[in-house]
């Protein structure tokens, strides 16, 4: 009897041990998937100004992340360590994801140590990119001024189909090299550069709205027969 009652012991201690293994293992898991998603994140290359600008945001959350899941760490390494002290043998698998999972928090620190190195190297490449950016767009707005200066070539009412064609496409290249100006800006302020402003791009924009008006078009680059003849006919009254 008192050798079954032992065995029965026995058998009831291993089948908890078993059991504080499975949670240890769960837990185990549990925490590696965690820092694993984290650390993939922390490896995501930005592709953009803005994403450069976010993810530095966000590795200066990452302290407080690891924090909180430094209490499910905690807990499953107090689970391991009761299984050690009851001589409990670990799989190679149990054993590969308590240690891995002990090992992430210095991982992690590596890991944002090396996305801030690739952020400043980033950043120079941006500013590069952008200088050489603004530069291009300097001269398109040059030739800009000159193509909305051309307009005044057209000084016969007979002319006006090919005038207003012209003034509709330069409409166009106005609003796409006004919302390029935005951008340029927005990302001079991202890159903690001086904001630039465009004056030649602005008297270009003033200077076409005379002829806009003169041709019957709006500047949002609508425009048709119907709206030269109108303005045909108030020329000729």
């Amino acid at each position: 009897v008192r050798d079954r009652l032992l065995k029965r012991h026995q058998d009831y201690i291993r089948l908890l041990l078993e059991l504080l293994a499975s949670r240890a293992g769960e837990a185990a898991k549990g925490v590696n998937e965690r820092f694993e998603g984290l650390s993939n994140r922390i490896s995501e290359t930005p592709h953009s100004i803005e994403q450069l600008v976010e993810k530095k945001e966000f590795i200066g959350t990452v302290p407080r992340e690891v924090k909180q899941i430094q209490p499910d760490l905690d807990k499953m390494m107090g689970l391991f360590q009761a299984l050690e002290e009851a001589r409990f043998t670990l799989t190679d698998e149990m054993s590969a994801r308590k240690w891995d999972a002990f090992k992430w928090t210095a991982r992690i620190d590596g890991a944002v140590e090396e996305a801030r190195q690739q952020m400043d190297h980033l950043k120079k490449a941006f500013d590069e990119r952008h200088q050489q950016r603004q530069a291009k767009f300097a001269g398109d707005v040059r030739e800009l001024g000159k193509a909305v200066t051309a307009v005044a070539r057209f000084t016969d009412l007979a002319q006006i189909e090919q005038a207003a064609s012209e003034v509709a496409k330069l409409a166009i290249r106005l609003d796409d090299y006004k919302k390029q100006s935005r951008e340029l800006q927005a990302h001079e302020g991202l890159l903690g550069r001086e904001v630039v402003e465009y004056p030649e791009l602005a008297a270009t924009a003033k200077k076409f709205e005379f002829y806009s008006t003169l041709w019957g078009t709006r500047p949002s680059g609508r425009s048709g027969a119907c709206s030269g003849r109108r303005a045909s006919s108030r020329s000729s009254t």
